[in-house]
């Protein structure tokens, strides 16, 4: 009888223990198995996302860098017309000689052409009306000139004859009628080029880098030239002069600064090899050519590799951004062009995924716990 009774004890007490502990091992299983689903879902999402952000990061960028350089194609091709056109050689050789033939009229055509306060408007002056001798001759040549200016969104197009005086230019700057040889004009880029551009044979073009310009409100610049050659007669072609545009840094933001599909922290800009920002960023407050410095390996190895590429960089604050990059060269420069985005932005779809997965394994568990 006692050993019934202990018998029986020991099975409702083995009984118990299976009750309790067969749910909480499904639970446990269950519960593990949401969690390495969720996980695998997860991670693979992520990689998913994260190649997905890139390659449209590559797109982007690609289409901006070609985009770019081929207007930059566009103002070589302008360049070398004006260079070798008929007009070029009318300012030098009909235009300029009026400078030194009559300088009683240098006070005149100064207040002429440089009395309006906007260049779009001091451009449109073509002499017409004007007493002189220089706004006479002004009016056969300035169209041919001003019409690229224009159109192409140029700061300024010059003719410097074989001393370096600007004898003429579109917009009629502060710079007009001076020398590279004056004093605030001996260190500039375009001193730099007209000197570089004197000993090239015809047809050969040169570019500075980015400086900011005193007369361009001391704002970064860059310069492109092209000698003037010709002859007198039937005699041999000789050096006559330097025609220069200066492309300011809205030339290349009116391109970078379209942030379409680039979400809320998106943009493009433009570096040297150095990460100097060359273009002003379009989320910065402040202007940021030659102003700031991005310290991404990505830009360099980019140049230097000269192919796409992209990857994860911090900015100095801490940041993680996605960043694809895109190589461009143009005559002796070498750049990068950039398309970032806020990690944080762009993964921000997983993170929902996330914190949804977590809640529905939480869920998971209270309803198996029942």
């Amino acid at each position: 009888m006692t050993e019934s009774i202990n018998t029986n004890r020991r099975f409702h007490f083995n009984f118990k223990k299976i009750t309790t502990f067969l749910p909480i091992t499904m639970i446990s299983m269950s519960f593990a198995a949401c969690v390495a689903t969720g996980l695998i879902g997860y991670i693979n999402s992520q990689s998913a996302l994260s190649n997905a952000i890139s390659n449209k990061l590559d797109i982007i960028v690609e289409a901006r860098a070609n985009l770019v350089e081929s207007k930059l194609n566009s103002v070589k091709v302008d360049l070398a017309s004006m260079a070798s056109g008929s007009a070029a050689n009318f300012v030098i050789n009909d235009l300029a000689p009026v400078l030194e033939m009559i300088p009683s009229d240098l006070p005149q055509i100064l207040k002429y052409f440089q009395t309006p306060e906007t260049s779009k408007v001091r451009a449109e002056l073509n002499g017409k009306g004007e007493k002189t001798m220089y706004a006479y001759k002004h009016i056969n040549v300035h169209k041919s000139f001003s019409t690229n200016w224009l159109n192409s969104g140029y700061g300024e197009v010059y003719i410097l004859d074989k001393a370096g005086l600007i004898v003429y230019s579109v917009a009629k700057s502060a710079d007009f009628l001076k020398s590279i040889n004056d004093k605030e004009l001996t260190s500039s880029g375009l001193a730099n080029i007209f000197n570089q551009a004197k000993n090239t044979p015809a047809g050969t073009q040169i570019s500075t880098k980015f400086k900011n310009y005193a007369f361009n409100a001391n704002k970064p610049s860059l310069f492109i030239a092209e000698p003037i050659w010709g002859a007198m007669g039937i005699g041999e072609p000789k050096f006559q002069g330097v025609l220069a545009i200066r492309l300011d840094t809205q030339f290349f933001d009116n391109i970078l600064n379209d942030r379409k599909n680039l979400g809320v922290t998106g943009q493009t800009y433009l570096t040297n090899v150095n990460g100097l920002l060359l273009s002003n960023m379009s989320l910065e407050a402040v202007p940021t050519s030659l102003q700031k410095t991005l310290s991404y390996g990505l830009l360099k190895n980019s140049i230097e590799n000269n192919n796409v590429t992209h990857g994860i960089e911090h900015t100095k604050a801490g940041a993680s951004i996605i960043l694809s990059v895109a190589p461009l060269s143009f005559l002796n420069n070498k750049w990068a062009i950039a398309a970032e985005i806020s990690e944080v932005e762009a993964m921000a779809p997983i993170s929902t995924l996330r914190n949804s997965m977590l809640f529905g394994a939480l869920a998971v568990l209270v309803f198996a716990a029942l």
